[in-house]
């Protein structure tokens, strides 16, 4: 028979087991410290080999610009755990760089983290985040093209990032992202998880950091179909492949004047057969707003909680209630939602119980 003494200890034990996260956060670790010096982050980025200071101009992805470095045994280095904000825990770590001709098609990133070194998979660096994958976005050159996803990592104060060049060609890294795990996965469009069956009608546009209009993030760019007439391509975002299980799904996008009415549709199973569907008129804000004209980024919109698989799929396209315009499609965020486990909910009804069956004070 369980007294109550023991029923008090699993009221304690059942709140503590269904506490969530104490809050999330979201860290980005550039190089520099604003535009026009890269390279000049020094308490939290350094670097081995050659710099190319011809190159001081050119506007990467996040806010500034990517210090390029060459030569036998090239790296670069980001301190993350040292990063303001930063506590130590589980986060998906991102990585972006400047992206053209001239770089070195090998190179990995390490990260040292709470549990040791992890190094990635040997990636292009003349090409973006997306690597070639058939059917993706990619920027122009010199722009950088989109968040890498590394891997989820388990960090503390002495974590780092690390960018090394396996050969004696440039590496140009810019930034790294780091998400806690209840922060939410972020996918942008010009990574591998994003694809389009026709993608020549999109165009990827990206706001850098001196001239972002606000409530444009710095690091986030945006895809957009013609402004003409003809119905626009499709965009198919494989959210299924970043998360499963009971996921929070948000969308954005970019306001503007000349955007039209967009169809976002979350195929639970890739088939067509189980689908929900939200029209969102893209003039506005995702507060309901009116936007003010020009491209500016909406914030994040709410689409709900869905059981996803690894076939689920986000689909953006034209909704034929407002066909003059453009569509526009920005990062998607994607976020586990923790569900309680059985014994955890078992401890939930003892707790219970025991709080009814306390001994009250006389």
């Amino acid at each position: 028979m369980i007294g109550k003494s023991c029923l008090f200890t699993l009221t304690l034990t059942a709140l503590v087991a269904f506490a969530g996260p104490v809050g999330a956060a979201v860290i980005t670790v550039d190089d520099s410290t604003g535009p026009g010096t890269p390279g000049n982050n020094t308490t939290l980025f350094s670097y081995t080999g050659t710099p190319n200071t011809s190159k001081t101009s050119v506007q990467a992805l996040c806010n500034s610009n990517a210090l390029l470095v060459n030569g036998t045994g090239a790296s670069e280095t980001w301190k993350v755990g040292l990063a303001g904000g930063f506590t130590a825990g589980t986060y998906y770590v991102y990585g972006s760089w400047y992206g053209s001709t001239g770089m070195t098609a090998s190179a990995q990133y390490t990260v040292n983290a709470a549990d040791g070194a992890h190094v990635s998979s040997t990636l292009n660096m003349t090409k973006g985040a997306a690597q070639g994958q058939a059917g993706s976005l990619t920027m122009p050159d010199s722009n950088g093209d989109g968040y890498y996803y590394i891997g989820t990592f388990s960090l503390n104060a002495s974590s780092t990032v690390v960018l090394n060049s396996l050969t004696t060609s440039y590496i140009g890294g810019d930034s790294i992202h780091l998400r806690s795990v209840d922060a939410g996965f972020l996918i942008d469009q010009s990574t591998a998880l994003v694809t389009s069956p026709d993608k020549t009608k999109w165009a990827y546009q990206f706001q850098p950091y001196s001239a972002a209009p606000i409530g444009q993030p710095p690091s986030m760019g945006y895809a957009s179909t013609s402004s003409s007439a003809t119905a626009p391509g499709t965009l198919v975002y494989n959210i299924g492949q970043a998360l499963t299980g009971n996921c929070d799904v948000k969308v954005s996008w970019a306001t503007a004047s000349d955007d039209r009415n967009a169809k976002f549709t979350i195929d639970l199973n890739g088939d067509g057969l189980n689908t929900t569907s939200f029209v969102i008129d893209e003039t506005k804000f995702a507060s309901g707003a009116a936007g003010t004209g020009n491209p500016t980024w909406s914030d994040f919109k709410d689409l709900g909680n869905f059981n996803l698989n690894s076939l689920s799929t986000l689909t953006v396209t034209q909704d034929s209630s407002n066909p003059v315009g453009k569509i526009t499609a920005a990062p998607v965020l994607v976020t586990s939602i923790a569900v309680p486990e059985p014994a955890t909910m078992t401890l939930l009804a003892l707790g219970a119980t025991g709080l009814f069956l306390m001994p009250r004070r006389k």
